[in-house]
């Protein structure tokens, strides 16, 4: 047995040969494990918190200006990090006007 045997396979369907290989490049685009100096420029430091620094950030590839929020992991007790996992699954997942949306995790 392989270890990929143990993920299920999925058909994917698009509707054209272009949709095929827009979704074909999103896919490679987002498998790619990038260091975060590598994918933005980290600017000033905006914010600090008790675990957190806040910097401006700009992606490289589309100039798009982003805040990063740089967590010190190793100031966390084992409460603290599962907490931390929760927080970005719940604001992953959630898409409001409101609420800061996470673009991309760095570990």
């Amino acid at each position: 047995t392989h270890e990929y045997d143990k993920y299920e396979s999925h058909l994917l369907y698009c509707n054209s040969e272009q949709e095929r290989d827009t979704w074909y490049q999103l896919l490679i685009e987002e498998s790619k494990s990038y260091n975060i100096k590598e994918r933005y420029e980290i600017g000033e430091q905006i914010g600090i918190g008790k675990f957190a620094v806040v910097h401006e950030a700009v992606d490289k590839h589309t100039d798009e200006k982003f805040a990063v929020k740089i967590i010190n992991k190793a100031r966390l007790c084992a409460q603290e990090k599962e907490l931390l996992r929760s927080e970005i699954s719940i604001m992953k997942v959630v898409h409001h006007p409101h609420v800061v949306s996470i673009r991309d995790v760095f570990d």
